[in-house]
């Protein structure tokens, strides 16, 4: 479960999260995650930010030695939110969700974590639909005879991170799920570094303060 911009600060957050169990009808979730670092309808630049994200992680921290989730994190955090956050926090985030695909690869943002100890999920790991129509994506994916979304996924299990696709269809669920029998080679991996340009299909956190 996440709390949301909406549900920054401590009171907000515990109140979130408890009714978040509630609604479950469970004790304990395996995760919970900051959303964003920054509070809703708050001024990218207002140190209000860093001061609810605080207060926020606070809450965190005692849901976790409280039993209420098996591993807390943070969801679109940069290299600097991050190192802000260990440098006050008694309990580390053990995951950073991201957007993270080949057009936005975040590999100074993946090395940040691998130096923290902080595990990358990526969200919306197959962009959109004109990511999975790029023609570098379609050769790979036919060089497998697999789908692109098949190659998108591999790619991010082969770059160390993570991966959480959507979709309400069960064919696609199922597929998404048959990624252990093929692998890329050097060369295709290469071609889909290629890609990385920087590209937000989601929302991009850099500014917030």
């Amino acid at each position: 479960t996440k709390v949301s911009p909406y549900e920054q600060g401590y009171d907000k957050a515990m109140k979130a999260v408890t009714a978040s169990l509630e609604r479950l009808d469970t004790d304990c979730v395996d995760c919970i995650l900051i959303h964003w670092p920054g509070v809703a309808r708050t001024p990218a630049d207002s140190e209000k930010n860093r001061l609810m994200r605080a207060e926020t992680w606070e809450a965190l921290e005692e849901l976790y030695r409280g039993g209420r989730a098996r591993a807390i994190g943070v969801s679109n955090y940069s290299a600097a939110h991050l190192r802000e956050l260990l440098s006050h926090c008694s309990v580390p985030p053990m995951v950073n969700q991201v957007e993270l695909h080949p057009r936005l690869a975040q590999r100074s943002l993946r090395e940040a974590c691998g130096e923290m100890g902080v595990a990358v999920v990526a969200y919306a790991p197959l962009g959109t639909g004109d990511l999975a129509a790029d023609p570098t994506v379609a050769g790979v994916a036919q060089k497998h005879q697999r789908s692109a979304a098949q190659v998108l996924l591999r790619w991010g299990l082969q770059s160390g991170v993570s991966v959480i696709p959507k979709s309400v269809k069960k064919e696609r669920i199922v597929e998404n799920q048959r990624l252990d029998d093929f692998e890329l080679d050097k060369d295709d991996m290469a071609l889909l570094n290629g890609l990385d340009e920087g590209h937000h299909y989601c929302w991009n956190a850099n500014e917030i303060l």
